[in-house]
């Protein structure tokens, strides 16, 4: 398992958000503290298809609950790079540590599945057509970037 796959744990949520609605972190400037990026994905969200108001208030519910699972499982996070570093610097990778990893992250994406996909249910549903079109577009534009 790669040092890349671990380190995801600090954005899967997020990136979860940006897949489905096809809004992905974009190149360019863009900032580097998470709860600064999980409000520019949100304001490049709402600019790419032009919110409501009623919209508007169900993707912010979005971004709070991603923000507060983010803060609760801060302590994991860290514990969990630190981890990582001292295998790193071992001598030989540690499969039980390495399957201990991969065990705490599945746990936690699933403990957090749930409220956060609720949220997210609720946005989509109240996304017209021409703005899940929109959304689709943007994706196939990032695919492509990242290609």
């Amino acid at each position: 398992m790669s040092v890349y796959r671990i380190r995801m744990r600090l954005g899967v949520v997020a990136g979860l958000v940006a897949a489905v609605v096809g809004l992905g972190v974009v190149s360019g400037c863009r900032p580097h503290d998470p709860e600064a990026r999980v409000k520019w994905v949100s304001k490049k969200i709402t600019s790419t298809l032009d919110l409501t108001s009623e919209q508007q208030g169900k993707l912010d519910a979005l971004t709070q609950t991603l923000l507060e699972v983010r803060k609760k499982h801060e302590g994991e996070r860290k514990q969990g790079l630190e981890t990582v570093k001292s295998l790193i610097l071992s001598d030989q990778l540690d499969e039980a540590q390495v399957k201990k990893l991969v065990a705490q992250h599945q746990a936690s994406f699933q403990e957090n599945f749930a409220p956060v996909f609720a949220k997210l249910k609720d946005f989509h549903a109240s996304l017209t057509l021409d703005q899940k079109k929109k959304a689709a577009q943007y994706l196939d534009r990032f695919a492509e970037h990242m290609n």
